[in-house]
């Protein structure tokens, strides 16, 4: 995966290893941007629907970091 975003960036004009910056930044911002969303929607979203979304997204992020 880190290949592709790496071409991808390239592609699109990015210097060398760029995309892979953000997509490691990316990662690392996804869990306090859930906490703050939770916090700014209250009970506005039944955790049946924000639970998973949240568990997966989380998953993910550390996929990407050991890949990175």
């Amino acid at each position: 995966m880190p290949r592709h975003f790496e071409a991808e960036g390239r592609a699109c004009g990015l210097p060398r290893g760029r995309a892979l910056d953000l997509l490691g930044d990316m990662a690392e911002r996804i869990g306090p941007a859930f906490a703050r969303t939770r916090c700014a929607l209250e009970d506005q979203v039944p955790g049946s629907v924000s639970d998973p979304i949240e568990t997966d997204a989380m998953e993910r992020a550390a996929q990407v970091k050991a890949m990175l």
